[in-house]
This record gives C-alpha cells, sequence and structure tokens, in this order.
C-alpha cells in the first residue's frame, strides 16, 4: 500500500542516519533513487512528504561525510618521538662535520669514502611530509617542518664545505702523498729497529744498541722532513689530516 512503502522509505532514512558511516555513499545513492521513483510514480502528495526528509538526509550527511573525508590519521607519539630522534641522530654529525668547516681531513683525499647522506636526509625529509599530512596540531606540523628545514640547511651547508675541501684537497693531494709515504716509510724503519732491539740477547750489548741508535740517528733528518711538509700541509688547511699519522710517528720515535 502507499502508506506502508513511505513508511518502509523512512525507515531506511532513519537507519541511514543511525547507522555508521562506513560505506554509506552506496546507501545514501539508494535512498535518492527510491525517493526520485516515489516522487514520480505517487504523485505531489507523496513529494511534500519525501522531500523534506530527503532534504533532512542531505542536510545531516553531507557535513558528516566531508569532515570524515578531512579527518587526518592518528599519529602516536611514539611515531613522533621516533621521527625527531632519527632526525637528531643525523644532524650531530653533521653539525660536527660543518664544525671542520674548509679544514681538511684524511677522508677528503679518499674520493671512495666520501659519503653525501643524501639517501639518508631524502627519507627524513619525506617521513616528515608524511606526519605532517596526517597531524592536526599546528604546534606539533610546525616542529616537523622546522626541524625539516634545519636538516635540509645544514645538508646544504655540509655539501657546499665538502666540495670546498674535495676541490682544495686535489690542488695538494701531490704533497699528501708524498707526505703519506714518507711518514709510512719511516715507521717501516722504526719497526725494523724495534725488532732489532728485541732480539738482542739480555743483558742488552752496548755496542749493538749504541750501532742500533746510530742507525735511529741517520733518519732523524727523515723526520725532520715529514715535519716540515706536515707544516706545509697544515699551512694550506690539512692540520686535522696530518695530525693523527704525525703523532704517533713522533710516539713511535
Amino acid at each position: 500500500s502507499y502508506s506502508s512503502v513511505i513508511s518502509d522509505f523512512f525507515c531506511v532514512v532513519l537507519q541511514l542516519l543511525k547507522s555508521e558511516l562506513n560505506d554509506i555513499q552506496p546507501k545514501v545513492d539508494l535512498v535518492h533513487d527510491q525517493a526520485a521513483e516515489l516522487m514520480m510514480n505517487r504523485g505531489n502528495e507523496c513529494k511534500k512528504i519525501v522531500e523534506p526528509k530527503l532534504s533532512e538526509l542531505d542536510q545531516r550527511f553531507t557535513p558528516i561525510s566531508q569532515r570524515i573525508k578531512t579527518v587526518k590519521p592518528m599519529v602516536s607519539s611514539k611515531e613522533l618521538e621516533q621521527f625527531h630522534s632519527d632526525i637528531q641522530k643525523l644532524l650531530e654529525p653533521l653539525e660536527a662535520e660543518i664544525r671542520l668547516g674548509v679544514n681538511l681531513t684524511e677522508e677528503d683525499f679518499n674520493k671512495d669514502t666520501s659519503e653525501d647522506n643524501d639517501g639518508q636526509v631524502k627519507e627524513l625529509l619525506q617521513r616528515g611530509n608524511n606526519l605532517q599530512l596526517k597531524i592536526s596540531d599546528d604546534k606539533k606540523r610546525e616542529e616537523i617542518k622546522l626541524k625539516q628545514q634545519l636538516l635540509q640547511t645544514k645538508h646544504n651547508t655540509l655539501k657546499d664545505l665538502r666540495s670546498q675541501r674535495r676541490k682544495k684537497a686535489l690542488e695538494i693531494s701531490h704533497q699528501w702523498y708524498q707526505y703519506k709515504r714518507q711518514s709510512d716509510d719511516l715507521l717501516k724503519c722504526l719497526d725494523d729497529i724495534e725488532k732489532k732491539i728485541a732480539s738482542l740477547p739480555e743483558p742488552k750489548d752496548e755496542q749493538k744498541l749504541k750501532e742500533i741508535d746510530g742507525e735511529l740517528e741517520k733518519k732523524k733528518e727523515e723526520l725532520n722532513a715529514v715535519h716540515r711538509q706536515a707544516e706545509r700541509l697544515s699551512k694550506d688547511g690539512a692540520a686535522k689530516a696530518v695530525e693523527p699519522t704525525l703523532i704517533h710517528l713522533n710516539k713511535r720515535w
């Protein structure tokens, strides 16, 4: 009957208004189709009853649907903490290297060991972008953005410094490799002298010790040459590069 059809229609509308919103759009579309069929086949009296209910459904469904679409997924505090921790872990070595400025280290002379950290930086920046899309808290979103900007700035600064250092390392690479060759040769000589001393029977033969001491003294000029080479390299900005080998050599001497 006419009344039962209208009653069924109202029941569907009521269920829609009370039901969960998951997969609701097809049901709303179905109600619109049913309403259009009722109003076309049942005349103006039906239209007067159906239209207000249909309007009520749309007025209530549309803002709720829009709100659901704009709701951002939840981001756990652990996820946020991990992001900030990972950025800080990467910032610390970057900042330490930046503090070196254009002062060369041994790694600057070794092209194979240079690392630009591009992949790590790119991955963290992307994670930050994804987190910003999920977070509705403006303050937390701004904190992420500031960390991203800091990381990008430090990375760009470091890339520029590394470029300058590599250029400088190339310019003085001949002196550097000469210094390394001289210091390595001298260290090998010290190894041989130490072995000779260790092989002497107890008590140590004074004459043998004097002979060994004479060999060491002959190497003194080579040591001085290494020091002069290290001093020249230091003036050219490679003090950090020559320092470890020079300290080791002096200690052994």
